[in-house]
């Protein structure tokens, strides 16, 4: 899935703005889920990407 929309170097359109970050959360949960078919115990730590905004006020 992620080739198909970002794996052309001159025609990516997940890396070119804010949508990056939706995408890659929407894929980490995504694999994360997969993960835990597997066994329900793992899970993917992530970097709270909003916090670093509440640091310069």
């Amino acid at each position: 899935m992620h080739l198909d929309g970002a794996g052309v170097s001159d025609c990516d359109h997940w890396h070119d703005d804010a949508g990056i970050m939706t995408h890659h959360v929407g894929y980490t949960m995504l694999f994360e889920q997969a993960l835990q078919v597997v066994d329900p115990s793992v899970t993917i730590p992530y970097w709270e990407y909003t916090i670093e905004c509440t640091f310069s006020s």
